[in-house]
């Protein structure tokens, strides 16, 4: 073998071990935002805040569906400031998603309805951390950007 063939084998080799480490530290920054979900969801499960919440929009709104969708919208809002999309979810979904459920929604459009108000909570002000994301990488100002983004 030549030398100029051994070279592309090399590059190969160098691609695919890099691919592995990037890969690995991607697993563990979603594995990090995993745990603390279930430390969060675990605390919630244990002091039953997850059931009274349920509940608490349920009879907030009185049985009435187009109540229980703007609270259950804030709920999201709140519940999903500052935390990753995954965290987000599982989050949310185990905190709102069964009122929902509850007053007769079908699971997935409850399940779509809170992901969607949770990520919208990545653009809200005063947390807005997609907003300030994009603000640092373009160089404006954050919070004219996370008014627009809002």
């Amino acid at each position: 073998m030549s030398l100029y063939q051994r070279e592309p084998v090399k590059d190969f080799l160098r691609m695919i071990i890099e691919g592995l480490a990037e890969g690995a530290i991607g697993a563990v920054e979603v594995a990090a935002a995993c745990a603390a979900a279930g430390i969060i969801i675990g605390s919630i499960t244990m002091t039953g805040l997850g059931i009274k919440l349920s509940s608490l929009v349920v009879d907030a709104s009185m049985g009435y569906l187009f109540l229980a969708l703007p609270f259950t919208m804030i709920a999201c809002l709140f519940l999903g400031t500052g935390v990753p999309t995954t965290a987000q979810y599982v989050i949310i979904s185990s905190l709102v998603a069964p009122a929902l459920v509850q007053m007769g929604v079908a699971a997935i459009a409850a399940h779509l309805f809170i992901l969607y108000f949770g990520t919208r909570a990545d653009i809200t002000p005063p947390v807005a951390l997609a907003a300030y994301a994009g603000a640092g990488i373009a160089g404006s100002d954050p919070w004219k950007t996370g008014l627009a983004a809002f």
